[in-house]
């Protein structure tokens, strides 16, 4: 109770005391992003002209659970992530090679234990732990139109990803639901990577191919600094193919609609003692926007709409190549392979005429898998965001989505014993507002109201209020 006051007492301060001081301060066009920490006397920007960015956010967040679920009760969670970037071009001449490192420590309780969730409200969430979470090597060849990727690697860094859905806390807004629970461990994203090769062409500026191929199970218990590169027959491999069409005006400067620190999701427990409900995976949403790389604040301007400035369609599928276990079978006969296919859609449906940050922006994702070896077949996701609502931010948005996911029919006939039943669908709802305070400081409540948390028609649906707060040092 009193580590609960406390971070409430924490957040308020921290808002009460940069709110006025910072209100819409935004750098001069040309100078280095603005951190906490500063330039560092100009090393900062020097390490940037040579190709070297090192940068460490912070993000914490309080999350309480005030009817239904399991039980009332609080969290506070927190991620601090360490990420190191070369642009071996600008440092040594080695055209088109790129080096990426992130370390994420990873620290407080699981919201999800009070609110019983199948889906997760908190996309922050996950073992206690610091790691290496990424450590890759990219070339790019032929200008930019073909490149490779080897290492450990968040799939859902490039694959699956909707800039919309990127605002929202709930973890099915990062990696569909349908997706997040796939294989023996959830595929390779947060908060465990697996070793993969991805491969990419820019067919023409619309179009787009990606595939990559990456180690079956990624989470290795017994190695807690995140490097798990052991490869091995019984593992086999996730095989997994986008093809994405976008369409920009590139004559404008866009405002995305996600967080500066790339948003995680986590994996959680499969049939945890107490809720014997509960069996989900959970992920990342990875962006490559960080604090600091925002576009100047504009002046109030009169509703004047034009066209849309962005548009998104994209197709994908996986697969694995491991057996599972067939769960219409009372035996747990073993099958080949689980798969799945999903499509997202993406776009702005308008903006301010002479202020591109204000506008108005819509999601949808669907997604299938294979009923015979999952516990959760369909999901389907939507929402809305409105960027630019009041001009003494730095920026803001507010943001309203649903997330839904199904269970499969033959887990649920088949898994449950005893005659027990579960329901055929979790429904969460989501309403948020996010404010950039400036260019290294956002704070996010967020409110979400989960219909059937957990499958469980014993559990009451739940109603959950957070606050997030990002800071880049």
């Amino acid at each position: 109770m009193l580590k609960r006051y406390f971070s409430n007492i924490i957040f308020l301060l921290l808002f009460l005391f940069t709110t006025p001081i910072i209100w819409g301060q935004v750098s001069p066009e040309g100078q280095s992003p603005k951190k906490l920490t500063g330039n560092w006397n100009g090393v900062r920007t020097a390490l940037v002209n040579k190709g070297v960015i090192l940068e460490t956010i912070y993000t914490g967040e309080f999350v309480s659970n005030l009817s239904g679920g399991i039980s009332n009760g609080s969290e506070y969670l927190d991620i601090v992530d360490l990420i190191f970037d070369i642009d071996f071009e600008e440092l040594i001449h080695w055209k088109g090679a790129n080096f990426h490192t992130d370390i994420l420590g990873i620290h407080g309780g699981n919201p999800s234990d009070y609110v019983g969730d199948f889906q997760g409200v908190s996309n922050i969430a996950a073992s206690n732990s610091w790691k290496i979470y990424e450590t890759w090597l990219q070339q790019n060849l032929w200008e930019n139109k073909f490149s490779v990727l080897l290492g450990m690697y968040d799939l859902n860094s490039e694959f699956d990803v909707l800039e919309s859905a990127g605002l929202f806390i709930n973890s099915s807004f990062g990696m569909g639901a349908e997706l997040a629970q796939s294989g023996k461990n959830g595929p390779s994203t947060f908060p465990s990577t697996a070793l993969a090769l991805r491969l990419k062409t820019q067919i023409n500026e619309q179009f787009c191919f990606q595939t990559a191929i990456l180690d079956g199970v990624p989470d290795d218990k017994k190695n807690s600094c995140g490097l798990n590169c052991v490869i091995n027959k019984h593992d086999g491999a996730l095989l997994t193919s986008e093809i994405i069409f976008t369409h920009e005006n590139k004559t404008v400067k866009r405002f995305q609609n996600f967080s500066r620190r790339k948003q995680y999701l986590r994996r959680g427990l499969r049939f945890n003692k107490n809720r014997k409900f509960l069996g989900r995976s959970n992920q990342s949403n990875r962006r490559n926007n960080k604090t600091g790389r925002r576009y100047k604040r504009q002046t109030v301007t009169p509703l004047n709409t034009t066209k849309q400035v962005y548009s998104k369609m994209a197709i994908g599928g996986w697969y694995y190549t491991s057996d599972f276990n067939y769960i219409e079978s009372e035996n747990f006969l073993r099958y080949q392979g689980s798969w799945g296919i999903y499509s997202l859609l993406e776009k702005s449906v308008f903006t301010i005429k002479e202020n591109i940050q204000q506008g108005l922006s819509v999601f949808l994702r669907l997604g299938i898998s294979d009923g015979h070896t999952n516990q959760v077949d369909t999901y389907c996701g939507s929402g809305i965001v409105y960027s630019g609502i009041f001009t003494k931010f730095f920026q803001d948005q507010i943001g309203l989505a649903v997330a839904a996911a199904h269970i499969s029919d033959n887990f649920k006939n088949n898994i449950l014993e005893n005659g027990e039943t579960l329901d055929s669908w979790e429904v969460n709802f989501e309403l948020l507002y996010r404010a950039e305070i400036n260019e290294w400081c956002s704070i996010q409540p967020d409110v979400q109201y989960i219909f059937n948390p957990g499958f469980n028609p014993t559990l009451k649906n739940a109603i959950s209020f957070g606050t997030q707060l990002e800071i880049c040092f």
